[in-house]
């Protein structure tokens, strides 16, 4: 389940909810910050280890996807100059 699900759910429950269930949805919610900060953290060290594994196939990368966008933004431009 999404956090921005979780809070949705747990933002229409709190409406009519007392203090009991507004503590389980808060406890959910630090639960499901905690697993994504875990997750953001586990996949950035990932990412790190092939950039510095693989540097120039990194460069490459970048080099293709900028020159993929400056070729569709002056596509684009001259479109919408014509």
């Amino acid at each position: 389940m999404s956090i921005a699900t979780e809070i949705a759910r747990g933002t229409r429950r709190t409406a009519h909810a007392g203090a009991e269930e507004l503590e389980r949805f808060k406890s959910r919610l630090d639960r499901s910050l905690r697993d994504a900060r875990r997750n953001v953290s586990r996949r950035w060290h990932e990412a790190d280890r092939y950039v510095h594994g693989h540097p120039w196939t990194v460069v490459a990368i970048a080099a293709g996807a900028g020159a993929i966008a400056g070729l569709a933004t002056a596509r684009m431009m001259r479109r919408n100059h014509d």
